[in-house]
């Protein structure tokens, strides 16, 4: 299917569902599963469903998906995320359903050829970046630039890059594209832009807080006494060599007491140093021949894929790829 055809479908379907503001909101894409006769539901609330169709293994890896299951369309997704993410990632799943893509084991969008899987993310990847931003309503604002478009806080600077062209030659036209115009209002997001970097940001310092902590608790629980150290209440034991300091540890009970052990120089050195964390540029990641990223093996862009290649992140980003916005 070409890209045009895909961004018609799209606005077929705004204009189905009713939509009549952007932002798209969750109680938006709600009522549009309600009036579609399909099931949009969490992980959370769907623990039933997950066991009895066998994806509750596929929920720990992927931020949404669609199943069939007993005669119904079940689109489920992870509550956790961030909410822009959450639309983005249902918008993306209900282009899986509207462009009527293969299924493979009851999961719509899936098929056992890596290279159908693929080409049905790119047409689903679309079909999400058109529901969020209409290229006809975007054109008819006035849009005349990547960056009005970033600005107005409805896609990535991926989708933003990707879409202006359609903005460009988006002026409506057929009839669709006429009443969606007519009927949609633009109300500049103040809420949930950047959400998602304030997650990572928020995790971020959370762990940088966390191994600070447990630095100075390493620090505090050790004590390397030097040789000529000299003490009233404390001395080290005549017995000790030359060369040697004395490491004093304190534990913890219902009444205090420290130990005192000998070791030599040479080991006191190694044992005041904070051993190093793994470097995260060494992790292996994975791209496609033709991507413009790098993806965790657990990404469902990558998954099941034969034709990635592994490399290091360090790699990666040398040969001028970028980390993947879905698992990273």
């Amino acid at each position: 299917m070409t890209k045009r055809n895909i961004l018609a479908e799209a606005d077929k379907f705004l204009v189905k569902g009713e939509v009549t503001e952007l932002p798209l909101t969750m109680d938006t894409l709600r009522k549009i599963a309600v009036r579609s006769n399909w099931l949009l539901s969490s992980y959370q609330h769907s623990e039933k469903i997950l066991e009895a169709t066998g994806t509750s293994e596929k929920a720990k890896h992927f931020p949404a998906f669609t199943i069939r299951w007993d005669g119904k369309v079940i689109i489920l997704y992870d509550e956790e995320l961030p909410y822009d993410l959450k639309v983005q990632f249902i918008c993306h799943e209900f282009g899986h359903i509207v462009l009527n893509h293969t299924s493979d084991r009851a999961i719509i969008g899936a098929s056992r050829d890596a290279s159908t899987t693929a080409m049905q993310e790119r047409e689903a990847d679309d079909f999400a970046t058109e529901m969020l931003a209409p290229a006809c309503v975007m054109n008819k604002l006035g849009i005349s630039s990547v960056n009005e478009l970033l600005k107005t806080g409805l896609l990535t600077t991926d989708q933003a890059l990707e879409h202006f062209e359609n903005v460009k030659s988006g002026a409506p036209v057929t009839e669709t594209q006429k009443l969606l115009c007519d009927r949609i209002n633009f109300n500049q997001p103040k809420r949930h832009n950047f959400s998602w970097l304030k997650y990572i940001a928020c995790f971020a310092a959370g762990f940088v807080i966390c191994m600070a902590l447990l630095s100075i608790k390493n620090n505090n629980s050790l004590t390397v006494v030097p040789d000529d150290y000299n003490s009233s209440s404390e001395s080290p034991s005549e017995t000790q060599e030359p060369g040697e300091s004395t490491v004093t540890t304190t534990a913890t009970s219902s009444s205090t007491s420290s130990t005192t052990v000998p070791v030599s120089s040479t080991a006191s050195t190694s044992a005041s140093t904070t051993p190093t964390q793994d470097d995260p540029q060494s992790e292996v990641v994975y791209v496609t021949p033709h991507g413009t990223k790098y993806h965790k093996p657990d990404c469902y862009h990558v998954e099941g894929r034969a034709d990635i290649v592994g490399m290091t992140i360090s790699e990666a980003e040398a040969n001028g790829y970028e980390p993947c916005k879905h698992c990273f």
